[in-house]
């Protein structure tokens, strides 16, 4: 009996090693708060796995430009976007946009459709003071957008609360786990299955969520191209309190409005996005075809109806606090462009037979019917316009000018017929 009780006490000694090694990694892993993805000014967060701190520098600064007072940082709220105060004022109409990439954007923030859009409101109603707040993140999915509304976008007091819903990716990350590392593509977890155990561990625990990075990383490791650059970490540091308020305190959003004739001079195709290699493309939209797959898999079925019970959740939040909700539903560039679908399902070796390329859109708006969401779906206006008329910027996935101004204006028309905005 002697050798059992002496492997009790070692299996007892290694159980304990592992316990304070954990703890130590845990407590390392909080104060060095280290970033969620190694190419950006990203910390963990709670809420949302990841997001922007507040005044911290996003890209690096080049010359001083009128649309930027920020010069390069992130504002007080931790968004890409206007100095916006704090506090709103009594008078103001406050619309906040949840958003990913589309909604951050990957061009000059002043031409991106949450900017062209809120110009148009300005124009539209000179008298009134509305801020147009963009809280996206890239890689964020609806879980994550809902965790910072919970967390920080109900303290901005909104009176509208938008939703960019992205069809191509959006669905099949709305899980009740977080998948890290989205861009990698990973269609269904070998391991951290959707539990709840696992989704408390991820959530509570900063060394079982790079965990979980490093094994989404090494899972796809052997299918995920690698691009130049991909290694670049910025120097990322903060405006300071007192320089972010003052900036803050002497902007004027009117006085840096985009007016249509000087969009107009502007290239439509103008975007500061390079393009993906041609692997790296294929990657994406192969990636991507499962949201279209006629036969649903138990994960897509998982994924619908997770993201059913998000937005009916989110919908509740926002009525709570006295704000509406509107859903704007964006199109992949794969069901615009028909050159684009060929050449994906050729690549990838599948048939046209197999898919359904309008059905993230019919289950969605089923869903949004259902909740009595207000929307819009841009799917129909993109396919309506003349086929020379490129909307997307070339094998990068977002909008160019032409597509940002036309989501713009659709959203303005869209929303005024749902929300009446007093004179």
């Amino acid at each position: 009996m002697g050798w059992i009780k002496r492997l009790f006490n070692k299996v007892l000694i290694l159980m304990l090693i592992f316990l304070i090694t954990f703890l130590l990694l845990e407590v390392v892993l909080r104060l060095i708060n280290l970033s969620t993805t190694a190419t950006s000014p990203l910390v963990s967060d709670r809420s949302t796995d990841y997001r922007i701190p507040p005044r911290a520098r996003i890209y690096p600064t080049g010359p001083k430009l009128d649309w930027d007072p920020l010069h390069g940082y992130a504002n007080l709220f931790g968004h890409r976007d206007y100095p916006y105060r704090e506090d709103k004022s009594p008078d103001t109409l406050r619309i906040l946009m949840l958003g990913d990439s589309f909604l951050y954007g990957s061009d000059s923030f002043h031409l991106h459709f949450a900017k062209l859009f809120e110009d148009r409101l300005l124009r539209r109603f000179p008298e009134r003071s509305i801020e147009v707040l963009n809280s996206a993140l890239w890689g964020w999915t609806t879980r994550h957008e809902i965790g910072y509304y919970r967390q920080y976008g109900r303290h901005l007091d909104p009176d509208i609360v938008i939703l960019a819903y992205y069809v191509g990716n959006d669905t099949s990350a709305n899980q009740p786990w977080a998948k890290d590392f989205l861009f990698l593509g990973i269609p269904e977890p070998n391991y951290f299955e959707a539990s709840a155990f696992w989704n408390t561990l991820r959530r509570y625990s900063y060394v079982v969520r790079h965990l979980a990075i490093l094994i989404a990383y090494y899972q796809a490791a052997d299918d995920y191209p690698s691009e130049e650059g991909s290694d670049v970490k910025p120097d990322m540091h903060l405006l300071t309190p007192e320089r972010a308020r003052k900036i803050t305190e002497n902007f004027d959003r009117r006085s840096v409005i985009m007016d249509e004739k000087a969009l107009d001079q502007l290239s439509p195709g103008i975007s500061t996005s390079p393009p993906f290699s041609e692997p790296m493309w294929h990657f994406i939209q192969k990636r991507m075809l499962v949201n279209y797959e006629k036969t649903q898999s138990s994960y897509m079925r998982s994924a619908w109806n997770h993201t059913e019970q998000l937005l009916k959740e989110l919908k509740a939040d926002v009525l709570k606090d006295n704000a509406s909700l509107f859903v704007l539903i964006i199109p992949a560039e794969i069901q615009i462009d028909d050159g684009l679908k060929e050449w994906t399902l050729k690549k990838s070796s599948r048939s046209q037979a197999e898919f359904d390329f309008d059905l993230p859109q019919k289950r969605l708006t089923h869903i949004l019917s259902r909740l009595d969401i207000p929307y819009l779906d841009l799917l129909g206006p993109f396919r309506s316009t003349p086929a020379d008329d490129t909307l997307y910027t070339h094998r990068e996935t977002h909008w160019n000018l032409k597509g940002m101004r036309l989501a713009a204006e659709k959203l303005e028309k869209a929303l005024l017929k749902t929300t009446k905005i007093p004179p």
